[in-house]
């Protein structure tokens, strides 16, 4: 399968769904996507859910992601959860660059847990 994404607005967050392997470009795409969406929704969360996705192997390309993420327009006020019921490994890794990188970002195993912490006022 390959890589795909929806980036939908939800109550308070903007959630990014990934669908199979993860493409280096259509990350990027979805990276700024979220970003566009969420300033013209003026929300601050964003929730990116890797339950339909395979992000095994994607470690340098993480960090890529990482360097250039403000240049696709996700500035350091964005609050970022990463979520993955089944590949917490690569959403933990996930969040150790983009808190490397700048930004208040966790990972989470559990949906709830991730929505929670997106929700809440700081």
């Amino acid at each position: 399968m390959s890589s795909a994404y929806d980036v939908v607005v939800e109550d308070g967050f903007i959630r990014v769904i990934y669908r199979g392997r993860q493409d280096f470009e259509t990350t990027n795409r979805s990276i700024a996507d979220a970003a566009r969406l969420a300033k013209q929704a003026g929300i601050t969360s964003v929730l990116f859910d890797f339950t339909f996705a395979d992000p095994r192997g994607y470690f340098a390309e993480t960090v890529r992601h990482g360097e250039m993420a403000r240049d696709l327009g996700m500035s350091f006020e964005f609050r970022l959860a990463f979520y993955s019921p089944t590949q917490f490994d690569a959403v933990d890794f996930m969040e150790t660059v983009a808190r490397n990188r700048g930004y208040a970002a966790r990972a989470f195993g559990r949906e709830g847990d991730a929505v929670k912490w997106l929700t809440a006022r700081a």
